[in-house]
């Protein structure tokens, strides 16, 4: 019995997952002027943080220090025909001059799944924060184990699922670090670039749910949630109401 219903389990799982995917996932479309400034943000973070830690710790600065020489190295070689420094100059200062809200709307979205990814480098989760399907295989988790007896919610399945839920441990605090700042950037970029443009427009609920998704986030990352609690914040808060008020595309 216990075999069977762990198959269903898995069975309906994967149906849910399905479900979700294609009609609920927030995948946007890419755009090359957000994913490059997105990444000059995440530099920006990763060069403060090596003030911040150096040299009280550091180690810790070390680690920033690598993840900003692996940026560099992504921003200097995101154009083809970037072949020097003159190259790189003129790219940048193009990409900087060509924004409108969608791409502001966009790198607001690329930063906050760094937050993620970040987030759950930090804690050493086994599963993809970015990946909304995640949430799904939570939920039926969770549904299952209220469903079965004292003897089977001590199984195997159960305690690994459990995880998605209650592990929160930093065990990378160079990662926990970024996450942090990341959330803080994340804020300033709305209010800086996002709110005085949509503060006019028919989006004012979108803005102010969105706004406060930031926040929670925030809030989220720095009182050390668990993994889960900070995805269904963005899933559920701060991408679709992005995606509502800048009018963002979503992948087919």
């Amino acid at each position: 019995m216990v075999v069977l219903l762990a198959y269903v389990l898995v069975i309906s799982s994967i149906g849910m997952i399905y479900t979700i995917h294609n009609v609920y996932a927030h995948y946007f479309s890419k755009d090359d002027r957000a994913s490059f400034l997105a990444l000059i943000h995440q530099i920006n973070v990763e060069i403060q943080l090596i003030n911040t830690d150096f040299p009280s710790n550091v180690s810790i600065a070390i680690e920033h220090a690598e993840n900003t020489a692996e940026l560099l190295k992504k921003v200097y070689q995101f154009g083809e025909d970037i072949a020097d420094d003159n190259d790189f100059i003129r790219e940048y200062n193009e990409q900087l001059n060509n924004i409108n809200s969608t791409v502001q709307a966009l790198i607001l979205a690329n930063v906050v799944d760094e937050i993620l990814r970040n987030y759950g480098n930090a804690l050493e989760v086994d599963y993809d924060l970015t990946n909304m399907s995640n949430m799904v295989m939570s939920n039926a988790s969770h549904s299952a184990m209220m469903m079965m007896g004292d003897g089977m919610k001590n199984s195997t399945m159960i305690r690994e699922k459990s995880n998605y839920t209650t592990h929160n441990i930093i065990v990378n605090l160079a990662d926990y670090q970024t996450a942090q700042a990341l959330s803080d950037k994340a804020q300033r970029i709305f209010n800086k670039e996002l709110k005085p443009v949509a503060a006019t427009s028919n989006v004012t609920t979108f803005i102010v749910k969105l706004e406060n998704g930031l926040t929670q986030l925030r809030d989220a990352v720095n009182n050390n949630a668990a993994p889960m609690d900070v995805m269904m914040i963005v899933h559920s808060q701060i991408h679709p109401n992005l995606q509502k008020a800048y009018n963002l595309q979503l992948v087919a």
